[in-house]
């Protein structure tokens, strides 16, 4: 039986998190975490891998580690999934509430341990899963766990629509257990940022600038951008295209500029702490994803006040609300994307028109009042 909480209790909360890397996710549940009230929550964070932003933590914050490795064999994989079990059976122990930040395999094991725990659980989907099993391939199983594990959690956090849908339709999740809730946007922090120089990169004042930002790999699209690149540079002689982000598919990519002769136009810049400079004096930018639950990067573009570009997905539609702050292409077209991208340079009137209504749309996506969703979640959660 549940011990009445006293009304100075705070409520004890942890956040499950594969690593903090600086992807958009991770960035997100950072966001979160630094602007909790912490009258009211006392909250830690447990990492399979560390990674490098952990030092944006906020002080008073413990950040836990389940030293996760990587392995080739699936027994090794399974070795290190039930240390990662038992791990989380005895930390969880002193939290009222655990929230499982990345879905799938992190939120699958999360359960098991919560429910071993008899603690409370939510699991937070970024991603329209049903697309991305297929466009990924991944693991077959999903098809059978997601339906299994997300009914059995005390809450199914979305970050959009899109992905709720998806949840019901595809993997009958009980709606009742669903909340939406968008993925914060912190303009201050933005602003705050956006004006530094960028770094290892000189922007030319006589050109254009196309921007995309992600991992690269087949879920971003990259290799439809630079496609699309390809067919734009017929035809326009002073734009060049920038790749903030890094993945497999990194290299691949960079010898397809090369055969094709656009390798001197087009930048991989890695990974960057602070994208919202490169944004800030980029001409457009263009999200070619394949698959999104929300993208905080098409969110932070609109903040940084650029134009955009994105692929006709759900979840972009639900952001650029069918082309009224952005234009929307067809996934898998680089002709298309191409002439869009054309259109944007050339007009300047659409460019202003996009950049006044992203600001108007970012009003959706204040982070003051999604932190208070949040919190009032974490509570009602905890009550019933």
């Amino acid at each position: 039986m549940k011990q009445k909480r006293n009304e100075i209790d705070k409520l004890k909360l942890l956040f499950v998190v594969p690593q903090l890397h600086g992807g958009g996710a991770e960035r997100k549940v950072l966001e979160i975490i630094n602007s909790l009230d912490y009258n009211k929550f006392e909250v830690d964070i447990v990492v399979w891998q560390r990674g490098r932003m952990y030092e944006k933590l906020r002080k008073g914050v413990n950040l836990y580690s389940y030293n996760y490795r990587n392995h080739k064999h699936n027994f090794a994989y399974f070795y290190e999934f039930l240390k990662i079990i038992l791990k989380g059976f005895f930390l969880f122990r002193k939290y009222d509430l655990i929230i499982s930040w990345i879905e799938l395999f992190p939120t699958y094991l999360s359960f098991i341990s919560a429910f071993l725990r008899h603690k409370k659980i939510i699991g937070v989907i970024h991603i329209v899963l049903s697309d991305w099993i297929k466009i990924m391939n991944a693991y077959k199983g999903h098809w059978f766990l997601i339906p299994k594990i997300y009914n059995k959690l005390d809450r199914v956090i979305c970050v959009s629509n899109a992905v709720k849908e998806d949840l019901i339709k595809n993997f009958k999740i009980n709606p009742s257990k669903i909340k939406v809730i968008y993925n914060p946007v912190n303009i201050e922090y933005i602003n705050s940022l956006k004006k530094e120089e960028p770094v290892d990169f000189k922007f030319d004042e006589n050109k254009d600038y196309i921007l995309g930002i992600g991992r690269i790999d087949q879920q971003k699209g990259f290799d439809i951008l630079i496609k699309a690149f390809e067919i734009l540079c017929n035809v326009n002689e002073r734009v060049e295209l920038i790749i903030l982000g890094r993945g497999k598919d990194e290299e691949i990519l960079k010898e397809y500029t090369k055969k094709v002769n656009i390798a001197d136009k087009v930048h991989f810049c890695g990974f960057k702490e602070n994208p919202f400079s490169f944004l800030y004096r980029s001409t457009i930018f263009v999200s070619s994803s394949r698959v999104e639950g929300l993208s905080s990067v098409l969110l932070e573009a609109m903040a940084c006040g650029i134009p955009i570009i994105g692929t006709d997905i759900p979840a972009t539609r639900e952001i650029l609300e069918n082309g009224e702050y952005g234009i929307i292409v067809p996934v898998n077209s680089p002709e298309k994307l191409a002439k869009a991208m054309k259109r944007l340079l050339e007009d300047k009137e659409l460019q202003d028109k996009f950049r006044k209504a992203g600001y108007k749309r970012l009003l959706d996506f204040n982070k003051d009042r999604i932190v208070k969703e949040y919190e009032q979640l974490f509570i009602e959660v905890y009550k019933d």
